[in-house]
């Protein structure tokens, strides 16, 4: 009987640890490859996101504007960093072009971004 139990408690608590590994998404980054995504709000407006690829793809904030050298869409960079615990909204253009949140996404510290 007590076997029986501790098993099944071992069971569970190998089950709850691989659940949260699972889910899991690196938050620092070294030398991460990674793509600019240009997203129209409105006309003549743009905002620009990190896309990484770990393991799936994903947008991530800068917490400062990137330099002008970097707002091309589609352009491959490497960069270092942190993601933060707050996030930003990504926008789209409303109906009467005044742009509308649309959903949210983390926001990341660079300590450095170069081109690929």
């Amino acid at each position: 009987m007590i076997k029986s139990v501790l098993l099944g408690g071992v069971l569970l608590l190998a089950a709850q640890c691989q659940k949260e590994t699972a889910g899991k998404t690196n938050t620092n980054f070294t030398n991460q490859e990674a793509t600019i995504k240009m997203v129209v709000i409105s006309r003549g407006v743009y905002q620009y996101f990190i896309q990484v690829n770990d393991p799936s793809p994903r947008l991530l904030s800068p917490d400062q504007p990137l330099e002008e050298t970097f707002k091309q869409d589609g352009l491959k960079v490497l960069f270092d960093g942190a993601q933060l615990p707050d996030s930003a909204w990504v926008e789209k253009p409303g109906p009467t072009d005044i742009p509308a949140k649309d959903f949210k996404v983390p926001k990341i510290s660079l300590t450095s971004i170069a081109k690929q």
